[in-house]
């Protein structure tokens, strides 16, 4: 008799013990799916605020910092412009420096918020997004040289990465203002093949459509505590003449609506002469 007993009293507690615990983790699952869908909406709510606030707020400022600095930035590219011509120890070089038109030296604010929504946004970049997507923007402040070979490129690019080495000619004149970030060579295209199983890069030596080489440098105005990343581009001057006739394609290409393509330039009205 005792012997059940025990028995009984065993089960009862094993069976509590088990509604319990079912209950304790049912709860427990409970809280936790609460926490989880709070958290999701908290993500949502600071993903949709971090969106605007990095379209709106961090490319305007980005812009205001590009504007303050831009007559200095320009000043500077007109006297490394003189450099580039007669480079330390090597022959003359004909370059010729391209500011953009006045109205169109700074990236419209406009434009550098299309861009960030839809280049940088978190649905373009996917995984590689880092919060805020404007700072992947590195041609506010732009300007072209042109040249009439790919030898006084080379020498113009070997010039500039003097810029980052400390006691160097180019240091010493410009290091205070300049350092180079990054170089993106245009003229090297790479097409992928199989060899042996193995996938090889292979370079194509003729170019099949614009290119050139396009320097970043990060400009820094003391006097004003700003610094800007620019865009410095490199052109042939027979390329040149390929951009102009592929903009126009470029312009529909990166339109969002129908708004933003323009049909031609609108014509000045004459001003008549009747009085």
């Amino acid at each position: 008799m005792e012997a059940v007993v025990s028995t009984q009293s065993t089960w009862k507690q094993w069976y509590q013990r088990r509604v319990h615990g079912e209950g304790e983790r049912g709860r427990q699952e409970q809280r936790l799916a609460e926490l989880e869908s709070r958290r999701k909406k908290q993500f949502r709510i600071d993903e949709e605020y971090q969106d605007k606030l990095d379209q709106d707020a961090y490319t305007r400022w980005l812009w205001c910092a590009a504007m303050m600095v831009d007559d200095y930035y320009h000043e500077t590219m007109r006297d490394l412009e003189k450099v580039l011509e007669q480079p330390p120890g090597g022959p003359q070089a004909f370059v010729k420096y391209s500011p953009p038109p006045p109205s169109k030296r700074v990236k419209s604010w406009e434009r550098m918020k299309a861009k960030v929504r839809q280049k940088y946004s978190p649905d373009s970049m996917k995984e590689q997004y880092e919060f805020p997507g404007t700072s992947n923007m590195l041609d506010a402040n732009r300007c072209s040289f042109i040249f009439p070979s790919e030898d006084e490129i080379y020498r113009a690019v070997r010039y500039l990465k003097l810029l980052n080495q400390e006691g160097s000619v180019a240091h010493k004149r410009f290091g205070d203002r300049l350092r180079v970030v990054r170089i993106k060579n245009g003229f090297r295209k790479y097409k992928e093949g199989k060899r042996d199983g193995r996938v090889i890069e292979t370079a194509k030596r003729v170019p099949d459509t614009y290119r050139d080489v396009k320097v970043n440098l990060a400009f820094t105005d003391a006097g004003k505590g700003l610094s800007v990343i620019t865009e410095v581009q490199l052109q042939l001057e027979g390329m040149m003449k390929m951009k102009d006739l592929q903009h126009r394609h470029y312009e529909v290409a990166r339109a969002t609506d129908n708004q933003s393509v323009v049909c031609g330039k609108k014509k000045k009205k004459k001003k008549s002469t009747l009085r």
